[in-house]
């Protein structure tokens, strides 16, 4: 058997057929091994494994859309496997000690460990050495979980009792599923069926006066403050954010925080100088890097070694993540200092996440300290209020850098797109179906909470009447009838202030954009009568109040300007604290 032709459903794995040594070559060549089935949701690969594949005992797991798919047995582990852990169930029987030979990468040798400490837990009569390569060793020297293989003689071995497993490289993550992480997924060369993720780290007592020396040379700081960045590792797309924003970044921070900061990484990962980092890039040993994680007071990382490093011995750190998540590699939800990259069609990518959304997350008491910027380039606003609205912030600093806008419809004629892409917290709320889908490819990336529903002043269901021109769809049916499509959408309506308080809004928000065609002063009464959410600046349209001047100034509200033409222009009001 040199080979095995495998037909299969795209979009369940179910196996339909398994043929011989057969090559395909046509489309209609692969219908007539799948009569029956939808000729676009049937695929095939070709399996060299001796392993025999059935449809009554395996199917074919999908690892995403950039890596192959995995045939897998009925508890979901890959025939990849399969003879891998064949040889390992012999190496146990056969020999009282097997040697693990690790391979490249830092993170990746503690995550092994991991699976050597669970192999050792498991199969207690058998002795488990780990071979590391040289630039490692040193660090994996401080796993309290495993044993450093230092030659036959040192241990006293004869090489002939010896076997030999090596862990090497393979898929990203475990083919299972995010419920296993990458831990179990070494675990799997070990016959493992599942590996928890507990490598620790232990520093010798003498690793302060060890690292003098280093810390002296390169200026860390005796007061602790110490913040280190690895945000790029080894130029990949994929685990790299970009040097611009790694700058903006190091700016933010210090503008507010009395600290040096520290690049790690490769030497090609912060090429040149940057005037706000002290580039270490390529300059450290993994010893190194150990012993200055061990005296930070923030960590900024990707991915990458540095993030395993800190976990291993118990360093806290801010993690952004791009096409890995925390659930592939580590098998857990995300966390408060996990800052995950908007899901795109295809790859996800770490690009989207910005520096002030980093920023935010890692100085929540400080983020109105960050001033707002207007660049006329990015304005989107309705009737260029942009400037206007970022005058007003600049003046009256934001208490919390969260905004409302009902119906925010997209990033044309936005009031809250410029700022959000600064790093604001956003509620959208849009009840147009389409335009909620507009919404999410418009403000991806942006730290938003979109709701497709519409806001009112009671619950219910009303139909929302379409509009030819975008954003003018009215709940109202005499609002703009000549520019009525026709069509209706039956659309879920919630009251604003139950939409606010479940959304968990503070009471002092910032900003409040009304824009719902008609139904404006419902949602500000609403608002006003039933709740105690003030926000410091609103703005709403002209024609949806018979006298909005004197309901603002009811609850303590100030007019500021009026901008665009009289039917459809729009008011600002400040509220007067």
């Amino acid at each position: 058997m040199q080979f095995q032709t495998i037909f299969y459903v795209r979009s369940t794995g179910q196996i339909i057929t398994v043929a011989q040594n057969k090559y395909i070559r046509s489309k209609a060549e692969r219908g007539r091994y799948c009569p029956g089935y939808n000729a676009d949701d049937v695929s095939f690969m070709y399996f060299p494994a001796n392993a025999p594949v059935s449809a009554e005992t395996h199917k074919i797991q999908s690892a995403g859309a950039f890596h192959p798919p995995y045939v897998v047995d009925s508890a979901g582990i890959p025939l990849i496997f399969t003879d891998k852990r064949r040889i390992f169930a012999d190496m146990l029987e056969r020999f009282p000690t097997i040697i693990i030979e690790m391979y490249l990468s830092m993170g990746d040798n503690l995550l092994r460990a991991a699976a050597v400490a669970e192999a050792s837990r498991v199969y207690p009569r058998t002795q488990f050495l780990c071979d590391v390569l040289p630039e490692y060793r040193d660090v994996m020297a401080l796993c309290p979980e495993i044993v450093l293989f230092k030659g036959y003689e040192a241990h006293g071995l004869d090489p002939k009792t010896c076997g030999h497993v090596k862990l090497a490289e393979g898929p990203l993550w475990d083919p299972r599923g995010p419920d296993f992480g990458k831990a179990s997924l070494y675990g799997l060369y070990l016959s493992l069926p599942r590996v928890p993720y507990k490598t620790t780290l232990k520093l010798p007592l003498t690793w302060e006066a060890d690292s003098t020396a280093l810390a002296s040379s390169i200026g860390i700081r005796a007061d602790g403050q110490n913040v280190f960045f690895q945000l790029r590792s080894k130029d990949w797309a994929d685990k790299c954010w970009e040097i611009e924003k790694v700058d903006q970044l190091a700016r933010m921070i210090k503008s507010v925080y009395d600290c040096t900061i520290f690049s790690l990484g490769a030497a090609n990962d912060m090429p040149g100088d940057h005037p706000d980092i002290v580039n270490l890039c390529g300059k450290t040993t993994w010893l190194e890097t150990l012993y200055l994680l061990a005296r930070s007071s923030k960590v900024f990382c990707v991915d990458s070694a540095v993030m395993h490093l800190c976990r291993a011995y118990s360093v806290p750190y801010f993690c952004l993540w791009g096409h890995t998540t925390p659930e592939l590699i580590l098998s857990e939800k995300p966390g408060p200092r996990d800052i995950m990259a908007p899901n795109r069609k295809g790859r996800i990518l770490m690009q989207d996440i910005t520096p002030l959304q980093v920023f935010d997350r890692a100085f929540p008491r400080l983020a109105s300290a960050a001033p707002t910027v207007f660049d006329p380039r990015d304005d989107t606003s309705d009737f260029g209020a942009g400037p206007i609205i970022n005058k007003f912030f600049t003046e009256h600093p934001p208490r919390n850098r969260y905004l409302v806008d009902i119906g925010a419809h997209g990033k044309n004629s936005s009031n809250s797109f410029f700022l959000l892409r600064q790093g604001w917290k956003g509620l959208l709320i849009e009840a147009n179906p389409e335009r909620a889908k507009v919404c999410k490819t418009d403000f991806a990336g942006l730290d938003v909470t979109i709701l497709n529903i519409g806001a009112g002043d009671v619950a219910g269901r009303l139909n929302l009447n379409l509009n030819k021109v975008i954003g003018s769809s009215s709940f109202l049916p005499e609002w703009d009838p000549k520019a009525h499509t026709g069509k209706k959408v039956l659309v879920n309506i919630e009251p604003i202030d139950k939409i606010l308080l479940e959304n968990n809004v503070p009471l002092d928000f910032d900003f409040f954009s009304v824009d719902t065609e008609g139904m404006d002063e419902r949602i500000m009464l609403k608002m006003f009568e039933d709740s105690a959410y003030r926000p410091s600046l609103i703005i709403t349209e002209c024609t949806s109040y018979k006298s909005a001047r004197a309901l603002f100034g009811k609850y303590g509200y100030e007019f500021m300007i009026k901008i665009g033409n009289d039917q459809y222009g729009n008011l600002l009001f400040f509220r007067v604290d």
